[in-house]
């Protein structure tokens, strides 16, 4: 919010406030403005006039998208590690598969291999039981 609040002020100092509103309803309208642009809507309906409000905006826009980007990648992360034996899972195949590239492994054998990984993975057999129950007591 506190960033919201100096890139409506900037936006502000670049477009000048309005004599016809008082200083709240230019505040307001300026900090929908920002809303809008990082939010990547963008409704259209407070444009830039100036060669410096247009490349202010697009920076504007450029700091949205990234920070909007970065919230979902990590939303993404986490939902992606909710659940940890797929996640270990994922990575002993990403070690396969470097494994195999390494060593020139034929195309049809590295499928065989994932195909069979895979096999254990859906049959819930990958997991050797008795060495986790030895581990928990």
């Amino acid at each position: 919010m506190l960033s919201a609040h100096w890139i409506a002020c900037g936006w502000l100092a670049l477009r000048g406030i309005s004599a016809a509103s008082d200083d709240w309803t230019n505040y307001l309208r300026a900090l929908y403005w920002t809303i809008q642009i990082l939010s990547t809507v963008g409704y259209g309906d407070l444009t830039p006039v100036t060669n410096a409000q247009t490349l202010y905006t697009m920076g504007v826009m450029i700091v949205g998208v990234g920070v909007y980007g970065y919230i979902i990648g990590n939303v993404a992360s986490l939902l992606a590690n909710i659940d940890p034996a797929k996640a270990q899972h994922l990575a002993n195949m990403e070690r396969l598969t470097a494994f195999m590239n390494y060593r020139n492994i034929p195309p049809r054998l590295q499928k065989r291999l994932r195909d069979y990984y895979a096999y254990l993975w859906e049959k819930r057999m990958s997991f050797d039981e008795s060495d986790i129950i030895k581990k928990s007591s």
